[in-house]
């Protein structure tokens, strides 16, 4: 139905906020209606906004993350080139922007892809990557430049060490234990071949 200040069903931005949603969370389920057609609002649909804003602000840390580890000047302006045709093609298509943020969920999940089977494929430079996603997002609007990767504190340091070494030890429930007790003070742990990732859960603060 209708919604609006008259209907007595307004949203404001501080509802949202109320509801532990983040503002930019509304705005990109606002980016994937078409501006010609009506938004279905629903707080299943804001959740779901928020679950894919998040693992955009978690893929700009996995570029920076493999950026700062990965010195290697790979050409890859080729295969780039294409998404960034592809991106233009939607916004110059009477603005189709539920199109352009499909062009950078298929960058994202070409980038995991190749990033997965590093030996079978020819790597996405992280570097490059980075630097056309926050081209992207001059036009989108989400936010992405905020993402950066600072040190985790010491307590968390000392207890990620306490981890890799129970698992060393194949000390599994001990190592899970270790995993709970870093995730109830804001990070979260990605085993990956590079190492362990640390991210905190609120990535773009």
């Amino acid at each position: 139905g209708r919604m609006g200040k008259s209907e007595g069903n307004a949203i404001l931005l501080q509802t949202i906020e109320n509801h532990h949603y983040q503002p930019l969370a509304f705005r990109y389920l606002l980016l994937n209606t078409h501006y010609r057609a009506p938004l279905e609002f629903s707080w299943t649909a804001l959740q779901n906004a928020q679950i894919s804003l998040n693992n955009l602000y978690s893929f700009v840390f996995d570029c920076l993350w493999d950026k700062k580890r990965n010195k290697s000047k790979k050409n890859t302006a080729f295969s780039l080139s294409a998404f960034k045709k592809e991106f233009q093609k939607a916004i110059n298509d009477d603005l189709n922007i539920p199109q352009a943020l499909a062009v950078l969920w298929k960058l994202v999940k070409q980038y995991y892809q190749k990033r997965a089977n590093p030996q079978k494929n020819k790597q996405l430079s992280p570097s490059q990557v980075y630097k056309l996603v926050l081209e992207f997002d001059k036009v989108l609007g989400l936010g992405l430049k905020r993402v950066k990767i600072s040190p985790p504190p010491l307590k968390i340091k000392k207890l990620v060490k306490k981890r890799e070494q129970l698992r060393k030890e194949r000390k599994w429930k001990e190592a899970d234990k270790v995993r709970e007790q870093i995730e109830k003070q804001g990070f979260i742990l990605e085993d990956t071949s590079r190492g362990v990732i640390v991210k905190p859960k609120d990535i773009w603060q």
